[in-house]
């Protein structure tokens, strides 16, 4: 031990170099050691999950035949559930006056004008008949579409109005005595128009 402290007391940068140098040596010796281990765990996983893959390539592809079966009759039941629910909304739907949706798009504007003037004379008729009274000008409130076509984007749209104002005509037309001071609505078309000849 004396030796040892003398030799570095005479040669204290080579002591120190010595060291340092064992110092980075075990350092270097513990970190390999450590990358080691990881290496050797990261290897094993590698080797297990290629065999879970081998494994499952290996596997055939095909369902089997119960899950098959679970698949169709889960697909059945939202079909039915589908289907019921398609019904109930059709309650909710307001088909197009006269079935214009059935009619070509280019022959849809022409085929909701006459139907518009057909419906408008027979509830002029049924009201005559019952001695109800229509405002002058009773045009079903679609007035501007008297000597106007729609546009074809448009006429779908205001068949499914005249549906309903029709309904609402006709249940005032039937009623005997009665007098009808205005009928109109707000159509989004000639609100649009208002506003674009507003603005010019």
């Amino acid at each position: 031990m004396n030796k040892l402290r003398s030799w570095f007391s005479e040669n204290r940068l080579r002591g120190w170099i010595t060291t340092l140098f064992l110092a980075f040596a075990l350092l270097l010796g513990a970190l390999l050691a450590f990358t080691q281990s990881r290496m050797e765990e990261a290897s094993a996983d590698y080797a297990s999950k290629t065999s879970k893959l081998l494994s499952f390539s290996k596997q055939a592809l095909s369902p089997s035949p119960e899950n098959v079966a679970r698949l169709e009759g889960i697909l059945e039941s939202d079909r039915r559930e589908l289907e019921s629910l398609e019904g109930q909304l059709q309650r909710f739907r307001i088909q197009p006056f006269g079935d214009l949706d059935k009619n070509k798009p280019q022959d849809q504007p022409q085929r909701f004008q006459d139907a518009l003037r057909g419906q408008v004379n027979a509830i002029k008729a049924q009201a005559a008949h019952y001695g109800a009274e229509l405002p002058a000008g009773f045009y079903l409130a679609l007035g501007e579409y008297e000597n106007r076509l729609p546009s074809p984007e448009a006429s779908l749209r205001l068949a499914k109005q005249l549906t309903v104002l029709d309904w609402m005509a006709q249940k005032i037309a039937l009623t005997h005595g009665m007098r009808l001071g205005e009928f109109s609505c707000a159509s989004p078309e000639g609100a649009s128009k208002k506003q674009q000849q507003a603005q010019s």
